[in-house]
């Protein structure tokens, strides 16, 4: 039904912090933390405090044929088994979807032979539940489990789906470990967010479960209110200066919801205590009228689980607010940011949680954010259909550059559309792929100048992804002579070559990076982009592999 809401209908998770969401909230009630020292090394030896998860958790979930699933798999089955354990819901239903989310996927597969490592899972995930239906992957960073929530919304909402299944998940492996190394970024000690002696991320690994439905008999049901997207379009590994970018994804949120700071009881925000990231959010809390209000950060407790984050702490702040609780920020005591911000310093218990806030920020200057609410406050809105036409479109293959290595080919392709401009060197092959075939496009149309920077909407559909990168950086941390080099690990996100673009083309509106094996640019862009202020989206899909490669850019124009 067009309209429908989308309730929170079941949760679960599997993390450091416990085999289950209700043993997850318990811990977090006493304040503990399951990010420890292991004994297990990373990045050519080191040690850090990590969130790894139990195992355990093998023997607490019945998993038929359990060997033929990857660990991450078998982590993502089972929080959905936590989260489907008191619902009606159907989850082989052709009316349900599966949407999983998730950074790196079974990484711990890659090497030279496998590089469908990324949407295998997806597909395994939704068959073990016997699904009919073609699941959706987004790899988007650390905002995947944010954007997968505000995706799930929106098909909803547009009567695509009556229930929607949004599983996030990633792994603690050496390949992310030393990537997260390269850029010094983290912690020898439990993570503090916001504090200001905070000097870094703790990384932690997880699944969870979000089951999303147009329909619930339960009481006071939680649902999503409100969602949206943008890019800072300011660098592909260091968050805006200003803030203003992922305050305009909330407060977009906010506006499609229909409230305001004052009704917000709290805001889980990313909170990955390092200097810069945090610093961002204080500003853009200003910026979005909620420095005031309090602000959690929940990676202390289980460490930044990724693609899996942003579902984990929506699920452990709604099962709190159904409490009437909000959680500590562990590990704060003393203000380290520029804006002073209303940081949880004890567990806040007794207090109507209504409406809250959650948000997600990432490499490629990616931000999200939801509002979850129990209470009926949304904005008044007609639910009218829009239609995106096609106006032009691009496309290079390494079918039609026989004769050329791709580098020349490629080199030559960029500087016949584009003013001399120093990033593009820089960028890894398949972000140069991407970008060419962008400013192909636009080149061919005149631009965006006709837009307001978050009216253009950049949607990346890939199939192998950045395969390349990820065995760059996998064959340099794995050499006798260990090697990790952050120019290298920053392009192993598929979601990267979004950010390449936005700065470039000054892009700033919604964005989602999905790695499917389907390509229908005018239902993606029309499902993704439907109740925003998109008037312009630019649909890629671009992959590269070896000596084969592919683009193909198209400007969707709002009817």
């Amino acid at each position: 039904m067009k309209g429908a809401k989308s309730y929170i209908v079941g949760k679960g998770a599997v993390c450091a912090l416990g085999n289950s969401l209700s043993d997850i909230v318990a811990n977090i009630e006493l304040g503990k933390s399951g990010v420890k020292e292991t004994n297990k090394s990373y990045a050519n030896g080191q040690s850090f405090p990590l969130g790894a998860v139990d195992e355990e958790f093998y023997s607490k979930y019945n998993i038929s044929n359990r060997s033929t699933y990857s660990r991450l798999e078998q982590m993502m089955i089972s929080s959905t088994l936590d989260a489907s354990k008191n619902t009606k819901v159907d989850l082989s239903s052709p009316s349900t979807l599966f949407i999983i989310s998730t950074t790196k996927g079974n990484i711990d597969n890659l090497n030279h032979n496998e590089n469908d490592y990324i949407y295998c899972l997806a597909d395994k995930v939704a068959s073990y539940f016997k699904n009919p239906n073609k699941p959706m992957c987004v790899s988007n960073a650390c905002i995947s489990g944010v954007l997968a929530t505000v995706y799930a919304h929106r098909l909803i909402n547009e009567g695509k789906y009556k229930t929607i299944v949004v599983v996030g998940g990633d792994l603690l492996t050496d390949f992310v470990v030393s990537g997260f190394d390269s850029f010094r970024s983290l912690s020898h000690n439990v993570c503090k967010p916001y504090d200001k002696n905070r000097d870094g991320i703790s990384l932690g690994e997880g699944a969870s479960t979000l089951i999303l439905s147009d329909e619930t008999d339960i009481p006071n049901c939680f649902y999503i209110a409100g969602g949206a997207s943008s890019n800072d379009a300011n660098h592909i590994s260091g968050p805006s200066r200003t803030g203003e970018e992922l305050a305009h994804a909330i407060t977009t949120a906010m506006n499609e919801a229909g409230v305001n700071p004052s009704d917000v009881s709290f805001v889980n925000m990313h909170g990955t205590a390092t200097v810069y990231n945090d610093e961002m959010e204080s500003k853009a809390l200003a910026v979005a009228g909620l420095a005031d209000n309090t602000v959690v950060s929940t990676k202390a407790y289980f460490g930044h689980t990724l693609g899996c984050s942003g579902v984990l702490e929506l699920a452990v702040s709604t099962a709190l607010a159904e409490k009437g609780e909000i959680a500590k920020t562990l590990g704060f005591e003393e203000t380290g940011t520029p804006v002073k911000l209303n940081v949880s310093q004890t567990t806040i218990k007794d207090k109507p949680c209504d409406v809250f806030v959650k948000t997600g920020s990432g490499f490629g200057g990616c931000n999200a954010a939801v509002v979850v609410s129990n209470r009926d406050c949304e904005a008044d809105r007609t639910y009218e259909t829009v239609s995106y036409s096609q106006s032009e479109a691009v496309e290079i293959s390494s079918d039609v550059a026989s004769g050329s290595d791709f580098k020349t080919y490629i080199k030559g392709m960029f500087a016949s559309v584009s003013e001399p401009y120093m990033k593009f060197s820089k960028m890894d092959d398949y972000c140069k792929l991407g970008t060419t075939a962008v400013q192909l496009l636009l080149n061919k149309t005149g631009g965006l100048s006709q837009y307001d920077p978050y009216e253009v909407a950049l949607i990346i559909n890939t199939d192998s992804g950045c395969i390349e990168s990820d065995l760059a950086h996998l064959d340099n941390i794995t050499a006798d002579e260990y090697i990790s080099s952050p120019a290298i690990f920053v392009y192993t996100l598929p979601n990267v070559v979004a950010g390449e673009i936005s700065i470039k083309n000054k892009i700033k509106g919604e964005g989602v990076t999905l790695v499917n094996d389907t390509d229908a640019p005018k239902t993606i862009v029309e499902e993704f982009c439907s109740g925003t202020n998109t008037k312009a989206a630019i649909y890629l899909y671009v992959d590269k592999c070896g000596e084969r490669f592919s683009a193909k850019a198209i400007l969707f124009v709002r009817s």
